[in-house]
């Protein structure tokens, strides 16, 4: 399965640990430091949730984001992927 990923704190906890297949880390604002940990697991950086959201390899998402950004994230992937699964 291919999911995404937000590259907080808890994101980056996410993938570090390998249990995911992760395609893409979104974060709408990356530090100067993402760039190299994405390419140490083979992430691809977007800064934009609809943008992934409209790739059809991406099956699922994990919303690895703070209480008040996660149902504004859900209500977008809802409305671009209806039914897509998201944590």
């Amino acid at each position: 399965m291919r999911k995404v990923a937000g590259l907080g704190w808890w994101g980056r906890q996410i993938v570090c640990c390998r249990k995911f297949k992760l395609l893409y880390g979104v974060e709408p604002n990356p530090r100067a430091d993402l760039a190299a940990f994405a390419r140490g697991f083979g992430l691809t950086i977007e800064a934009d949730l609809g943008a992934v959201l409209r790739n059809w390899e991406v099956e699922e998402i994990i919303l690895a984001t703070c209480r008040f950004q996660k149902l504004k994230f859900a209500r977008t992937a809802d409305a671009i992927r209806p039914g897509l699964y998201a944590r």
